[in-house]
């Protein structure tokens, strides 16, 4: 099956994702959390693909829990800045 179809005289081909990256489990529940106000949650994990269990489970998690990395992005900064700046450059 073919990505090409004519229009007008030219051939459209259908796009990749080379430059859209998919959004990460982590950024869907992270967008279910923040749209859950306005809409259901269960009517936001179907449309995204997400079970409602995992959701609920990574919202009862700590924020470290959540973003492992968090405390080693803090550390650097704290020397960046202890440098001036000037380290890493």
């Amino acid at each position: 099956m073919s990505t090409n179809t004519l229009q007008g005289g030219i051939f459209i081909q259908k796009s990749s994702s080379l430059l859209r990256r998919q959004p990460g489990r982590d950024e869907l529940l992270g967008l279910i959390a923040a749209e859950k106000g306005g809409f259901g949650v269960s009517t936001m994990c179907r449309a995204l693909g997400i079970a409602r269990s995992s959701f609920y489970d990574w919202a009862a998690r700590s924020p470290e829990e959540k973003d492992p990395w968090a405390a080693v992005r803090e550390a650097v900064l704290e020397l960046w800045e202890s440098s001036e700046g000037r380290w890493g450059a």
